[in-house]
């Protein structure tokens, strides 16, 4: 019986019995029989398998999880090997892991024959959250979880049997009891067995294949070669007929030119689309010695997810051989630049469409919005690939790079960016591009590294933002609620907490504006795309400029009007504080691009921090109005303790945020 009819059924035996008991007629072994029921399916139902044994799912591989289905997005997982052949008993490390940091509670992995699609060989567990299932007979030939405890990655050995061809490690991968991924797939792993076989059958394959592009190549190029005699008779016989200057030539000047246009245009698209031959993507082969690469980070291997990789070769006269590869779930770009600012930038992107493939788009940049589109172009023999979220491609251009709207040099600062996709357009990269520490020269053979690194002046509006609204700022407030009768002396006429105060105010908001100016400098004025950060961050300025304008203009403190001055002002500092501090959280979301988020977990300590303090001197404010104190001495002392003690966390929170910025 399916599972939705035991439901089904074991709810409408409950419901009878219920209706039975009311009515006294229940009797004992319907009881014991519905409760029994009940048990069984919702059991089995309800807390699903969290200790992996899901022996029933060995063949289907589909978790029993309701009415649920497998995602049709792509997995946000991968399985990687350690070899991509094998004999029989070799020993063959697989890890299944999360990409982007993903996570998984439950699993089920295993190896299975590409022809046929049976399970094959057998797993040795050596990952305390692995345990090995017995499927069709056979111990250990299926890998699972053991709890539903979250994991990043989980691996095992894979023994390989004797007398099977390929095999393919496919995985069911579960995040949640209503979301899954089912066919999760590695690369193919070659049996040697089968090799020799299939290496003949391609090299035929290849031979056949060859032959016919070569058929194919002589008749094109003798078709082309008459076309071009052609044209030239035409064009010679065009020239002079159209330079004549008889009135007879004049009168038929307009269908002489267009004749003429008609013929130059119709050799300029055969060179545009003339077919050129099949490239192979090469990666890191003949870098530094046949073509410039650029690699990031420096010295990284390719086969490293997190690698990006981008090459050019120069083919001769204006045309190049132009390869890019890195993790991403929409796009990757490489950009050429006259500096290292976005902004008048050359771009070719290779990224999703709208269908989900990839293709190669050529774009201009104006700035930090999305580039304009423009027409691929003279762009051939175009080749891409998208394997475990890795995006290849590989094509030759002979259109002129242009960084200023007009043709330019062949150095350039070489920009390599990442992000996200919807409907086949491109959305803003989540991270700073890496980006050539000097203009190079895309034709020479040179290999170098990059790194994902912020500009100067974005990391002094951010280290400003910080001095300002987590110390000065701060700092400044707490003098004016805490500490107006801890000192009891004047200056310059003035108390001196509140010339501190002032000092400290005027000084946040010089570092405000100085912070805000360098930002509008960085972006080149305002950004079309501007997101919360930069909205948040002007209602701080305004905010900020009219606060101390405000307090110049305040009534006596014996005038009627003073206490409402006293809580405006009051008011719109903690709005400013709660704002500014807004801005700060998602400032460094944008500057820490690391996975452990570890600079906007330090800013969120610093506010825990700052609020145990706050109401530890609201406490020592209370205790004070219930308590006299006669000696005055102590009562100073206390407040002055904290605010020393307070200060010292402070720029211990802010001393590691601002390495952090500089690190960025």
């Amino acid at each position: 019986m399916p599972a939705s009819e035991l439901v089904g059924f074991s709810s409408e035996c409950l419901r009878a019995l219920s209706w039975e008991v009311l009515s006294g007629s229940w009797k004992m072994e319907d009881w014991v029989y519905c409760l029994s029921l009940f048990c069984a399916v919702f059991s089995a139902r309800v807390l699903g398998f969290p200790d992996g044994k899901i022996n029933p799912a060995c063949n289907s591989m589909l978790p029993s999880h309701g009415n649920f289905v497998s995602q049709t997005t792509s997995a946000p997982y991968r399985i990687s090997i350690s070899s991509t052949s094998f004999d029989p008993g070799n020993k063959i490390t697989v890890t299944l892991q999360g990409i982007d940091n993903s996570t998984f509670k439950g699993f089920l992995l295993q190896a299975r024959a590409v022809s046929g699609d049976g399970i094959v060989g057998t797993f040795q567990i050596i990952d305390p959250n692995t345990q090995g299932l017995l499927c069709n007979q056979v111990q250990n030939s299926s890998v699972s979880h053991t709890d539903r405890n979250s994991k990043k990655n989980v691996t095992a050995i894979w023994v390989a049997p004797s007398g099977t061809g390929n095999v393919q490690f496919r995985a069911t991968v579960v995040q949640n009891v209503s979301v899954f991924w089912t066919n999760v797939r590695s690369q193919t792993l070659v049996s040697s067995s089968s090799s020799v076989d299939s290496m003949c059958k391609l090299v035929s394959i290849l031979e056949e294949k060859v032959r016919g592009l070569e058929k194919q190549v002589s008749t094109l190029r003798c078709i082309r070669e008459n076309e071009d005699f052609l044209d030239r008779r035409q064009e010679m016989l065009l020239r002079p007929q159209c330079s004549e200057d008889s009135e007879q030539a004049q009168q038929g000047q307009k269908d002489c030119e267009e004749v003429w246009q008609h013929v130059t245009s119709r050799r300029r698209k055969r060179s545009v689309h003339a077919p050129a031959m099949e490239i192979q993507t090469s990666g890191r082969e003949g870098c530094g010695t046949q073509k410039f690469c650029f690699i990031s980070p420096t010295g990284c291997n390719l086969d490293d997810p997190n690698c990006y990789f981008m090459s050019s070769e120069s083919l001769g006269g204006d045309a190049f051989k132009f390869e890019m590869s890195g993790l991403s779930d929409g796009y990757i770009a490489i950009g050429f630049s006259d500096d290292t600012q976005m902004g008048n930038d050359d771009i070719y992107i290779c990224g999703k469409n709208a269908t989900g493939q990839i293709e190669v788009q050529h774009a201009f940049s104006t700035g930090r919005t999305r580039p304009n589109g423009l027409s691929l172009g003279d762009v051939q023999s175009i080749m891409t690939s998208f394997n475990n979220g890795i995006i290849n491609c590989s094509f030759i251009t002979r259109n002129p790079i242009s960084t200023q709207s007009k043709a330019a040099s062949n150095l350039y600062f070489i920009f390599l960016a990442q992000g996200p996709s919807s409907a086949g357009q491109i959305q803003k990269h989540p991270r700073t591009p890496f980006i050539t520490p000097q203009k190079v020269n895309i034709s020479s053979y040179e290999a170098v590294g990059g790194t994902s690194s912020t500009p100067s002046i974005i990391k002094a509006h951010g280290a400003l933002m910080l001095i300002a609204w987590m110390t000065t700022g701060s700092i400044g407030m707490i003098f004016a609620k805490y500490l107006k009768n801890a000192i009891g002396k004047t200056l310059l006429g003035k108390d001196i907490w509140f010339q501190i105060h002032l000092s400290l105010m005027v000084i946040t908001v010089a570092e405000t504006i100085t912070a805000f100016v360098l930002a509008f400098v960085a972006v080149m004025g305002w950004a079309n795309d501007a997101e919360a950060h930069a909205v948040i961050g002007c209602i701080v300025m305004i905010l900020s400029f009219f606060q101390p304008v405000i307090a110049f203009f305040r009534p006596s403190p014996q005038s009627k009007r003073r206490f409402i001055f006293n809580w405006f002002h009051a008011l719109n500092a903690f709005v400013i504080k709660v704002l500014a501090v807004a801005v700060i959280f998602l400032g460094l979301q944008m500057l820490d691009p690391s996975p452990s988020r570890w600079m906007v977990k330090t800013m969120g300590g610093f506010v825990g921090w700052e609020a145990l303090v706050y109401i530890t001197l609201d406490a020592n404010a209370w205790l004070k109005k219930k308590e006299k104190y006669e000696d005055s001495h102590r009562k100073i002392k206390n407040e002055m303790v904290l605010f020393l003690i307070y200060t010292c966390g402070n720029l211990a929170f802010l001393i590691a945020l601002l390495v952090g910025i500089g690190k960025s």
